[in-house]
């Protein structure tokens, strides 16, 4: 696997490494009954996510993306909020699936990593230490670590610094508007199809996007043969006091033949609007899935002609015979 120039990988935490919607439900569930206010449910916490905890908890507050609370009501409020998720930190938040692995693959091919996100920074490094992945990552940004978070490119840029890689040889992985936005010092450019960040254009040509981090590396083959063979022999007639043995047979075989890969596996999805065979991140050659399955039914014959037999012995040579098939 080759990632050209690439040095380093920032990658965003809630909703593209870590399910957290769960636990920062359970925050913002406790701290609403707190204040006299019905529970939202994970479902809309789950919507109001992405943009740092003061805006996840105005939202809460407000009940609209955009909505302001009174300042009063707020700056109340949102102390309770940290002080309760800060103890239901990981209770229920889950690494999203093949994260793990992406982050051992990334690691062994030399790739520098950080974490960027907007969550306040006490909060990141005892998550990354209770979900097993702290050590992947030697640079952590939190929302409010510098003066400025994402869609703010700072922290991305901050961090490629941290890094020791420049801004055109880092790569950002994200979930939301808000990663796409940072990208834009980077020399990127995107767009938003169906809910998903779509790079047009990163430092040298297009990155597809994935469902998630298993996807990358999966791919699903399977091959099988099953056969049955009937054979009949016997003495065909006597030469010169040798029996000339023959043999036929039929044979019947099926085989399958599924070489199959998911949607996005490294190069641009075909409905993209980019080039499909070209990307920076291909792991293979860009070719479609095999399937195939046949039916083979053949027949054989097989003569047999001894010319030296064990009565016929010669020095150092006991048998000797020439066999024809076809």
């Amino acid at each position: 696997m080759s990632f050209g120039a690439v040095q380093a990988v920032l990658f965003d935490l809630d909703g593209t490494l870590v399910d957290s919607v769960p636990d920062l439900a359970t925050a913002v569930d406790t701290t609403l009954v707190e204040f006299g206010r019905e529970p939202a449910g994970e479902a809309r916490v789950r919507e109001w996510v992405g943009n740092g905890a003061q805006r996840l908890v105005k939202r809460a507050l407000t009940g609209s993306m955009d909505g302001e609370p009174p300042a009063a009501l707020f700056e109340q409020a949102f102390p309770r909020f940290l002080e309760h998720y800060g103890r239901h930190l990981s209770d229920r938040s889950r690494l999203y699936p093949g994260v793990a692995e992406a982050l051992a693959t990334l690691r062994a091919q030399g790739l520098a990593l950080a974490v960027v996100t907007n969550k306040p920074e006490r909060f990141v490094a005892p998550l990354l230490s209770a979900l097993g992945i702290a050590r992947d990552f030697a640079v952590v940004v939190g929302g409010d670590t510098l003066a400025r978070k994402k869609p703010h490119p700072a922290p991305l840029l901050h961090a490629a610094d941290a890094l020791g890689a420049a801004p055109a040889a880092a790569l950002m992985v994200g979930d939301s508007r808000t990663d796409a936005d940072a990208l834009n010092p980077f020399g990127y450019t995107f767009r938003i199809a169906d809910g998903a960040v779509v790079i047009d254009q990163p430092y040298t040509n297009p990155q597809s996007v994935i469902d998630s981090f298993s996807e990358t590396y999966l791919r699903t083959a399977r091959s099988y043969l099953a056969s049955a063979d009937v054979r009949a022999n016997g003495t065909l007639f006597s030469w010169q006091g040798r029996d000339v043995q023959a043999a036929f047979g039929a044979e019947y075989r099926h085989e399958d033949l599924r070489d199959t890969r998911p949607p996005y596996h490294g190069e641009n999805p075909p409905d993209s609007g980019l080039d499909p065979t070209n990307n920076d991140f291909l792991l293979h050659p860009a070719r479609p899935d095999v399937i195939g399955d046949r039916d083979v039914l053949s027949a054989y014959g097989e003569v047999v002609v001894p010319l030296v037999t064990p009565a016929q012995s010669w020095p150092m040579l006991y048998s000797m015979e020439v066999s024809a098939s076809a």
